[in-house]
């Protein structure tokens, strides 16, 4: 990188990490490298629309802003500025989703080394110069992928995978936003501890041609772990009827906003199950190993089968609700769900009581674990990851 002058924005709300960052890339050796350093946002915006810089190095976590808004601003106001974010190891979620969203890469801020910081520097400039020459894509090119999560009986922990699940692909695979459609239940609220804010029944009291990307955005709570979700009705609410035009213009507004949508299905006897299922590109039908539960399992697969016309991958998970075993192998499962084994989920004390007080999936509490693994499998398959075949271990 010699021969030019190299003007690097260091927005960073940390002095420490500031000189860190400083010091590493005198090391760097840089030719003609200047470097502002900034800890504010409405700084380092005004320094940008003054000066320029070829490269801005992000801290989400700034005197006046934190967060993904942090990124978001500077996205909004300097579209054209290549970014590197730099993450703390809890914010890496967030990072990925910057990268998902315009950001030319990140480092973690505990991996920083001077090859790291040059490397970063040369590949988001180089990245943002092939970008640049490239004409831009219609909004409509952005299909995301929908997954649909079904119970074959009530209580079986359909929120909870779908929420893991979520969490899992948010971490490494783009923008994900998970959708609540079971009515009145309030699982959503009581798994995140979170305040539910206006959610699809508001979107359905518009008429189909008012539904779009701005009033879904509007409607969507982020979450720490780069989940966003799009809270269903209450207890007490009503959640009204919903018009197939009206999920038409819902289901295409959230494909373009996403990479994978992952919908948390009502009951299968809800006229909402049928039309959501209908748009899912793949469905998990979550049984437990019990006989009732799979027969329950065999008729709710076919319903399913029946509704997508062939059109959506179907595939069972089988859900471990008791440490010990129980009645029917996995290969009596299939034959009588007729479909294939996405993957297991074992029995665990932390999946079974995460939802009672911790307010975050057990992928994200515990990543480490034998049940998050699986989880992450589980949900790279359903997105169809190549290098995940069979990962699922059955």
């Amino acid at each position: 990188m010699s021969g030019r002058r190299l003007r690097v924005l260091l927005l960073e709300g940390n002095p420490a990490d500031a000189r860190t960052v400083r010091q590493l890339l005198w090391e760097a050796k840089i030719d003609s490298l200047e470097v502002v350093w900034l800890d504010r946002l409405a700084a380092g915006l005004k320094h940008l629309e003054d000066t320029g810089a070829e490269v801005v190095l992000l801290d989400l976590t700034l005197v006046d802003c934190a967060g993904f808004d942090t990124f978001a601003a500077i996205r909004h106001r300097q579209p054209e500025a290549p970014i590197v974010v730099l993450a703390a190891a809890e914010e890496e979620a967030l990072a990925l989703r910057a990268v998902s969203e315009g950001a030319q890469d990140y480092l973690l801020k505990r991996q920083l080394s001077a090859w790291a910081l040059e490397r970063a520097i040369q590949c988001a400039i180089e990245r943002n110069k092939a970008h640049a020459g490239r004409p831009a894509a219609a909004p409509e090119a952005r299909k995301g992928r929908v997954l649909g999560f079904a119970g074959a009986k009530g209580g079986i922990g359909v929120t909870t995978v779908a929420l893991n699940v979520a969490a899992a692909l948010a971490r490494s695979h783009g923008r994900v936003i998970a959708v609540e459609l079971a009515p009145g239940c309030a699982g959503f609220r009581l798994q995140l501890l979170r305040t539910p804010a206006p959610g699809w029944p508001s979107l359905f009291r518009l008429d189909a041609g008012a539904i779009d990307g701005r009033e879904l955005t509007s409607r969507l709570v982020d979450l720490p772990f780069g989940v966003q979700v799009l809270f269903g009705p209450q207890p007490g609410d009503d959640p009204g009827t919903i018009q197939p035009e009206q999920a038409e213009a819902l289901f295409q507004a959230l494909r373009q906003q996403a990479d994978y949508v992952i919908l948390d299905l009502p009951p299968l006897s809800f006229p909402a199950a049928r039309i959501a299922a209908s748009h899912c590109d793949a469905l998990a039908l979550l049984v437990d190993r019990e006989a009732i539960c799979v027969a329950a399992g065999g008729m709710a697969a076919e319903l399913l089968r029946s509704w997508t016309r062939g059109e959506s991958d179907i595939g069972a998970v089988i859900v471990n609700r008791t440490p010990l075993a129980t009645i029917l192998s996995q290969s009596e499962i299939r034959a009588q769900v007729k479909c294939e084994i996405l993957g297991m989920i074992p029995h665990d004390m932390e999946l079974c009581a995460n939802p009672l007080h911790k307010g975050a999936p057990l992928v994200v509490l515990h990543p480490d674990g034998v049940t998050a693994g699986t989880l992450e499998a589980l949900g790279k398959r359903l997105a169809r990851q190549p290098d995940t075949a069979g990962a699922v271990a059955l």
